[in-house]
């Protein structure tokens, strides 16, 4: 079966003429593979976008190759054609004008004039003609880069790549293998099916570091004999683990670190252990000199301390009467139905919503929804 998906792939690629990758927004797993898929299409001279709507707050990434040539967004997904029939006035002379934010087009025919029937206006096919999606379990978990572009997840052949349980099933080909702890051997699995492209050691390192992040430096539950194995194969090829663990584990800031410890101090659990929530104030960024962005780094640090917990919730006080909500949960916890009421930001797994509360106000109003849909 492996296989078989494997041949899909490879042949969906190489007829292809420009191929978008992408991968959950908050997946750092996602991101290095996806970079590293990057990198197989250029030594097949096959172009591919890489785009990842939040890649801004993975920033201890940056030190992969093509980093930079992540985007944001999508851009010129469509052209818009404008048709003209010229058969029987034939065309002497063509020019345009913008003034206004208006674009003016000036035909000029042979002979004759150019009438309302004979202008059709069309759109051009999209600019992808194949779509790969790694380590996300449903296409709303690509967040703004989804909901923009429903159309094209849909008219688009989608490769869905991953290994986590709860993946939907979205993809055109679905390539969902429950039994590894990582995405990381798929796609090695998948540069085998191309022998002409080379594993050189940035590879290896962008391999190692998705297997490192995927597993959260291999603490997590999953096929770790198997996970292990990987990497010692990956640093045989040359993986510079000590690189990887660097960036990702030991560029911890002092003002981080003083912020996470006040996060830490006001620790508080609930619900048999499920559910653990604590709190910064403006005060606590103020005096740390820490930003905003660490809170992601500092959910996920207070997650591998409380391996138990089935959610995180973290109030940040971002007004007097304004506080943040970073919610996270890792397996099938109902977030997203909770979350709805506010408006979030987010996928199943993470969400963010604003409350025009004060902090205390914004803790007694959302812990007891969060304690409820537990029962």
């Amino acid at each position: 079966m492996p296989q078989d998906v494997i041949q899909q792939i490879k042949n969906l690629i190489i007829q292809s003429k420009k191929i978008l990758i992408a991968a959950s927004t908050e997946s750092g797993e996602g991101l290095s593979l996806a970079l590293a898929l990057k990198t197989l299409g250029a030594h097949l001279s096959k172009p591919m976008d890489l785009v990842i709507a939040t890649h801004d707050k993975q920033k201890k990434f940056d030190f992969l190759p093509g980093f930079t040539e992540i985007l944001p967004e999508v851009k010129h997904i469509k052209k818009c054609l404008l048709e003209v029939d010229l058969k029987n006035i034939g065309l002497q002379e063509l020019s345009y004008d913008v003034t206004s934010d208006k674009l003016t087009i000036f035909i000029t025919p042979k002979q004759g004039f150019v009438e309302t029937k004979d202008v059709a206006v069309k759109n051009s096919e999209f600019a992808y003609d194949a779509i790969i999606v790694l380590t996300t379990t449903s296409l709303e978990d690509l967040g703004e880069l989804y909901q923009s572009h429903r159309d094209m997840f849909q008219k688009i052949p989608v490769v869905n790549i991953d290994h986590q349980s709860a993946n939907d099933r979205f993809g055109h080909i679905n390539w969902v293998d429950i039994t590894l702890g990582s995405s990381t051997q798929q796609i090695l699995d998948l540069f085998a099916a191309f022998p002409e492209v080379p594993q050189s050691p940035d590879l290896a390192t962008t391999l190692l570091t998705a297997l490192i992040a995927g597993t959260k430096n291999f603490q997590t539950t999953g096929n770790q004999s198997s996970s292990l194995e990987l990497a010692s194969q990956l640093m045989k090829q040359g993986a510079d683990r000590e690189l990887i663990i660097k960036k990702l584990y030991q560029t911890k800031t002092l003002a981080n670190l003083k912020l996470w410890g006040r996060a830490l101090a006001r620790l508080q659990d609930q619900a048999n252990h499920q559910i653990i929530w604590s709190y910064l104030t403006k005060e606590d960024f103020l005096e740390t000199q820490a930003d905003h962005i660490s809170t992601f780094e500092l959910m996920e640090e207070l997650f591998l301390t409380n391996p138990k917990a089935e959610l995180l919730t973290l109030f940040i006080e971002k007004a007097a009467s304004e506080t943040l909500v970073f919610c996270q949960t890792k397996n099938n916890y109902p977030l997203t139905n909770v979350a709805k009421p506010y408006n979030p930001i987010g996928n199943k797994y993470i969400v963010t919503f604003s409350l025009p509360k004060a902090l205390l106000a914004a803790q007694q109003e959302i812990l007891p929804k969060l304690e409820q849909a537990l029962i």
